[in-house]
């Protein structure tokens, strides 16, 4: 089903800023503490040059990130939604469940992965450090994170070559 989204239905559904990037950030499905934590110290910056689709998982949603607004779009959960979320993403950050990685691969998107520290998703993401650019969280910080992000959005041909190597 995630083959098969639609951009404009992810548009109309968050207000997507036509002249931005789109990023979208979830960590699995439950969501992720520590990405969202990051995102709550450098929300507004990515903002500003970027639609951000961020999936904070139940429960999980720090009041600061549904504070942000604009073009920040904080959800706890996406069900239906979530194919056509992909269609209209160009970067996505996020952990590297097996389910995950699955995912990005089939739809050739480009992403910075933050494993787990000290489970099987670091060897996940080892299996495909050429498709996508691998963060760890124990020495991540917000800044760094956000520089990352900027980079990748500004290179076409990192993104390229990262879309195609993780396929």
């Amino acid at each position: 089903s995630v083959l098969h989204g639609s951009k404009t239905k992810a548009k109309q559904l968050f207000k997507l800023n036509d002249s931005k990037p789109t990023v979208l950030v979830f960590g699995g499905g439950t969501g992720a503490k520590a990405i969202n934590d990051l995102f709550v110290e450098m929300g507004k910056e990515i903002e500003d040059v970027a639609n951000v689709i961020h999936i904070t998982g139940k429960g999980k949603m720090p009041k600061a990130l549904s504070k942000i607004g604009g073009d920040y779009h904080a959800v706890h959960l996406l069900t239906d939604e979530m194919a056509d979320v992909y269609a209209a993403t160009d970067v996505i950050v996020c952990r590297s469940g097996m389910g995950t990685i699955t995912e990005i691969s089939a739809l050739k998107k480009p992403s910075i992965m933050i494993p787990i520290p000290g489970s099987d998703q670091e060897a996940n993401a080892e299996a495909v450090k050429h498709g996508a650019i691998v963060l760890d969280q124990r020495d991540l910080d917000a800044q760094t994170l956000l520089k990352k992000i900027l980079l990748l959005l500004a290179d076409g041909e990192k993104q390229k070559r990262l879309s195609e190597h993780i396929h």
